[in-house]
């Protein structure tokens, strides 16, 4: 690919290279400055992913992107369609690298397939009624799916949950299964302030540890995978229910914080 690594268009300055991307496909980006009193203030950074990794593509965007006023607004607000199939294909292909064991040619190969399907039919996707409602759910700040496991949590003697988050949510569209952008984590996790050292044993020792569902901190239980994030939250539930008929219930049963701030 022959181009010139910085340019100016108008106001701005292009700067092109590879850059350091644990992402497949992703090895090269367009950085994008204005010059403000000698110094150059960063302005938004482009990944190029496979085939957009052309001059003619690069060109077009710096033109567009200069003379463009709406589409350049669209890009700096994240409106802009590839700054959306950007968000669904980085979350998706980390999480594709991670939990498929495939050799790195097929790893590729399937990125590149799944980085096509979601610019193909990006609208597709976002008007699917999932979609549609599990953005809806994180625009209000709900964490619907872990209301009952704060519950049950918080009726256990000197326990408290900091926060908690119940991860990335995985639709089917068409042949393709994909997982949604979540507010806080890809993983569903709790995070305590408190969390007694026998409870933790008691759930290290159970299916969430025995059947590889969780993964455990000391002050933190999370999905081991973005996959299991329902399966763990259920076992946690169960496990929980299991441990409070064993262990009694605390006598005052506060409501965690968390849970209150979301309803």
């Amino acid at each position: 690919m022959h181009q010139s690594p910085r340019r100016k268009i108008g106001p701005f300055y292009f700067v092109t290279g590879q850059k350091t991307s644990e992402l497949v496909g992703g090895g090269l980006g367009v950085s994008v400055y204005i010059s403000f009193e000698g110094e150059g203030i960063p302005v938004i950074e482009r990944t190029m992913y496979f085939e957009e990794q052309t001059a003619d593509h690069i060109d077009n965007f710096c033109q567009k992107f200069v003379y463009d006023a709406h589409y350049r607004q669209s890009c700096l607000r994240g409106t802009a369609h590839w700054r959306r199939v950007g968000r669904l294909y980085e979350l998706n292909a980390q999480i594709l690298a991670e939990e498929r064991a495939l050799p790195e040619a097929d790893v590729f190969r399937a990125c590149r397939e799944l980085f096509h399907f979601i610019r193909r039919d990006l609208d597709q996707i976002e008007q699917h009624l999932e979609y549609k409602t599990e953005m809806a759910r994180q625009s209000r700040s709900e964490e619907s799916a872990v209301g009952t496991a704060l519950s049950l949590l918080g009726q256990i003697r000197a326990l408290e949950v900091a926060w908690a988050c119940q991860g990335s949510k995985a639709i089917r569209v068409r042949e393709c299964t994909l997982f949604l952008p979540s507010c806080h984590t890809t993983q569903a996790t709790f995070v305590f302030a408190r969390l007694p050292h026998e409870f933790l044993r008691y759930l290290r020792t159970g299916p969430l540890g025995r059947l590889h569902l969780a993964t455990f901190g000391e002050d933190r239980i999370a999905a081991a995978l973005p996959s299991r994030n329902s399966a763990f939250i259920q076992a946690l539930k169960e496990a929980t229910s299991a441990y409070l008929r064993k262990h009694g219930r605390s006598t005052v049963t506060e409501r965690p914080p968390y849970e209150a701030e979301n309803q």
